[in-house]
C-alpha cells in the first residue's frame, strides 16, 4: 500500500481531512525519516503522530511521545483507547498504574506511549547509577 493510500486511509479513520503540512510530517514518518514538527498551536501536530498506528498497521512500532503537558496527555490517551489504538502514560514512578504501564511497555502491548520528560530522565538516571557499581577496568 501506498503511503498516500495509508495517510487517506487514517484520515477516514479519524474522520478528518489533513493539512498538507499535516501529510507531510507523516510521509517524512512513513519514508523512516527523523521528523520534527513545528505548527501553531490547534494546527493538529498530535494527530501526526497519532494517525501512525493506523497508517502503518500492524506493523507499527511502539511511538513515543514526550509532552510536558500531564493533563493534555491524559485527555489524549484517553481519546486514543475510545478509538481503539493502544496509548498509555508514565507520568512518575511509583503507583499501580505505573507498574501496569510499564508492564504493558515491556511486553509489547502499546502502538503509542507518552512519557513526561522526568520519566525518561528517571530511566536514564536509574541506568547510569547502575553502571557506575560496576567494577573499573584500566
Amino acid at each position: 500500500m501506498d503511503q498516500d493510500t495509508k495517510i487517506d486511509d487514517a484520515a477516514t479513520y479519524f474522520g478528518i481531512t489533513f493539512k498538507e503540512e499535516q501529510q507531510q510530517a507523516i510521509k517524512y514518518f512513513l519514508s523512516g525519516k527523523d521528523t520534527f514538527v513545528i505548527l501553531p498551536t490547534g494546527f493538529g501536530k498530535s494527530l501526526c503522530y497519532q494517525c501512525l498506528p493506523i497508517a502503518i498497521g500492524s506493523e507499527s512500532p511502539i511511538i513515543i511521545v514526550v509532552s510536558p503537558l500531564i493533563a493534555l496527555m491524559k485527555d489524549q490517551v484517553q481519546a486514543l483507547r475510545s478509538r481503539g489504538i493502544k496509548a498509555g502514560f508514565l507520568i512518575g514512578d511509583d503507583g499501580d498504574d505505573h507498574s501496569e504501564m510499564k508492564r504493558g511497555l515491556m511486553d509489547g502491548e502499546f502502538e503509542l506511549m507518552y512519557f513526561i520528560p522526568e520519566a525518561i530522565l528517571q530511566t536514564k538516571i536509574s541506568k547510569a547509577h547502575c553502571f557506575s557499581s560496576l567494577p573499573k577496568t584500566n
